[in-house]
């Protein structure tokens, strides 16, 4: 089921807008949507997580951007790498890699962007986007390996098996097709950066009515 996030003009209105005059860059903030695995906390699977999406893009100039960038980060439980990104349509996307921390409990929080292109973006505003973020991790066994001795009820240690398995998963979410929609409405209106203003130049300041100055002063010492 789809999640109700509000309107395409509600959540347009919750966008944040950012300028920066000198780089001329305008940065496109949509609003961020709580989301968690089927199930939170009470599945105990070591995949389980929660965290935070929101779409955001940056304009040049007043020029739109040909990609935009679905910020996601994540809380798991154990260390977990999110590695490649596609939809249910098997279209893929470029993962980047943002941010990783780890708790004082020992959970990891990975923060990762996955571009999207804005043509595909135009294309699934009215229809919505299913994503499927997919990832492993490396879960590390270790066990004694012990043979019977010659004494009756006792056990020798003859060496360490150490097994690396690899456990995948994967972060499934959906945009809604307002939620698309309200973004993109943001990125068409955003206003142009107006050029920096030049100082004004103070008509004494001119190279005649400087080298006057100079000439007087010049004169008054003789």
């Amino acid at each position: 089921m789809a999640q109700q996030l509000g309107s395409a003009g509600e959540i347009q209105a919750g966008t944040q807008i950012e300028t920066d005059p000198f780089t001329k860059t305008t940065k496109i903030v949509a609003p961020f949507v709580r989301a968690e695995s089927p199930g939170g906390w009470r599945t105990g699977e070591d995949v389980w997580w929660e965290g935070l999406w929101g779409l955001r893009g940056w304009t040049k100039a007043g020029e739109m951007p040909d990609d935009c960038q679905l910020y996601v980060s994540c809380f798991f439980r154990k260390s977990f790498l999110l590695a490649s990104a596609h939809d249910r349509d098997g279209t893929a996307f470029p993962v980047l890699q943002i941010d990783q921390s780890i708790t004082s409990r020992g959970y990891l929080i990975k923060t990762v962007g996955v571009t999207l292109p804005r043509a595909y973006l135009e294309a699934h505003r009215a229809s919505g986007i299913d994503l499927i973020i997919e990832g492993q991790r490396d879960d590390m066994q270790l066990g004694i390996i012990r043979t019977n001795s010659s004494s009756p009820g006792m056990a020798a240690t003859t060496g360490v098996d150490l097994r690396v398995q690899k456990q995948r998963g994967d972060v499934q979410l959906t945009i809604p097709a307002a939620y698309v929609e309200g973004f993109l409405a943001s990125l068409q209106t955003t206003p142009e950066i107006p050029a920096p203003r030049k100082p004004r130049s103070d008509p004494r300041d001119t190279p005649s009515v400087l080298a006057s100055q100079s000439a007087l002063q010049t004169r008054d010492q003789l």
